[in-house]
Order: C-alpha cells, then structure tokens, then sequence
C-alpha cells in the first residue's frame, strides 16, 4: 500500500489519501496537539501557562500531560532528535531566543547558540547537524532571518534573508525544508555550491507555511499554511482548516483538504 495521512483529531481519528480522499477510521482520539516521538509513544508541544510558554509531553493520544520546563521565561519550538533521547527548542531565558537541548525527561538543560539577535525553530538532523533560523532585522510581520547549518563549530547560512516560519530536514537529511510566506524553500545541506539558491516551491499565496512533516520516502510533504496577521476575532480563514500536500518530484501541484484547526498529522502506511 502507499502512503496515507493520519488525521488525529478531537472527535476521532482517520487515514486519508494524500488528496484527502478514502477516508477509514482508526482507533484513538486527540486530546492534544504536537509532534510525534520518533518511536510513535509520546507527543511533544509548547502550552501557554501562567503567562509564559513551557515544553510539555504527554502519551501518543494526549493523555497523561507532564511539563518539562518550568520557569518565568518563554520556551517554545520544541522537536524530537532522530532517537527520541534529546529535545531541542527555543527560549529567551539568557536574553534574546537562543535554541536550547535538554533530555527526554526535561534534564541537563543547556544552551547551544549565541546568535547577536536571536535564534529559533531549531531542527535536528539525523546525523545532529542543528539548523536553525538567526535573527537579522524587523519584528513580526517585518521579521528577516537567516537559516543557519551548525555542524560542530562551523556555521553555515543556507537561505535568507527571508521570514522563516518552520524548518524540517529530509528524512536522509540531505536537504533542510524551509517554510516561509507562500512558498517552501528546499536547500540542499551542506550546499553543493557556496551562494546556490534553494529550489522555491509555492504553496499557498499569502499564508504562512509552517508544520512541515516529510514523508518517509523524501517524494513529498504534508504541511500547515496559515493567514500572518491581524484578524477579526472568531473569523475563520482559508488555511486555519487545511492540510496541504506538496509533491516534490515532477510537476505536480499541492493539494489540500479539511481536517479542522485542532487536528494533529503524521504519514502511515
């Protein structure tokens, strides 16, 4: 069989076909939203509580919720390494966001970025290549980044400058995804050529891509693209529903489907 998605949503979950057909009910229910261990046991995800951002994980179906961090600062961005044994994420509790690593069970906390401005939306390579994006200029919806490969101490920008919403390495971790306004960015890392452009692939006019999940064979990702910006309250927009799906080999276009503004996404076979 191919690869489907798995919608794990409040009211159920369910597989579909990457056009968001055939769908066939599975066993579960959500109770939370985040990414995936890499074994498929426990969910990861950043919750607003007492007026900051902390790291929490809970079971695969959301249950049994423990917080990792627990501080006065914001912690945010959190993602699994290749074992499933180390958490990397973002927070601002030496000053401006740097990308910090602590265990599995929220120990041995430590910081591994220095950048002037500010660092966030870490990812992990399979090999622990760190990419990440570095601050530059402008705030919010002005906001220019860099995209940074740190592989030991050499630092390398692979794209920017650019408004960087999510990144996500291939699963063979040759190329870094790069989710920015409209479009994805594909950069090959370490880049063949110094100064070689990222593949551009577009997505979504208008909306910010982010959420980026590879399909285990690299042919493909699934992904979020969201309004950025201001909005009525209580208006739903193009985008807050969807799961988009972009083919990366051949000229296909993404499609997309509904799955609901709460619904967690992961490939199956």
């Amino acid at each position: 069989p191919g690869w489907r998605l798995r919608i794990d949503a409040p009211e159920g979950a369910y597989t579909v076909d990457e056009a968001g057909q055939d769908r066939q009910a599975v066993p579960g229910r959500l109770q939370s939203a985040g990414a995936l261990s890499p074994d498929g046991r426990l969910r990861l995800f950043a919750r607003w509580e007492g007026g900051d951002d902390e790291i929490w994980v809970s079971d695969a179906d959301g249950g049994n919720p423990r917080r990792l961090t627990d501080n006065a600062v914001r912690d945010d961005s959190p993602s699994w390494s290749a074992d499933g044994r180390r958490i990397l994420f973002a927070s601002d509790l030496t000053g401006p966001w740097q990308v910090h690593a602590m265990e599995a069970d929220g120990s041995g906390v430590r910081q591994l970025t220095r950048e002037a401005r500010g660092a966030y939306l870490p990812a992990w390579a399979p090999d622990g290549r760190l990419a990440y994006a570095a601050h530059v200029e402008g705030e919010y919806k002005a906001r220019v980044d860099e995209v940074v490969l740190l592989d030991g101490e050499a630092r390398t920008v692979v794209a920017g400058p650019v408004m960087v919403l999510a990144l996500a390495f291939s699963p063979d971790g040759t190329r870094l995804a790069v989710g920015v306004p409209g479009r994805i960015l594909l950069c090959e890392v370490p880049p063949r050529k110094a100064g070689a452009p990222a593949r551009s692939i577009p997505v979504a006019e208008g909306l910010g891509v982010r959420d980026l999940r590879w399909r285990p064979d690299g042919k493909a990702i699934a992904c979020r693209a969201l309004f950025l910006g201001g909005r009525p309250a209580g208006d739903v927009l193009f985008g807050d529903e969807e799961l988009f799906v972009v083919p990366l080999e051949g000229e296909g276009k993404p499609a997309w489907f509904k799955v609901g503004e709460r619904a967690a996404f992961s490939w199956v076979r």
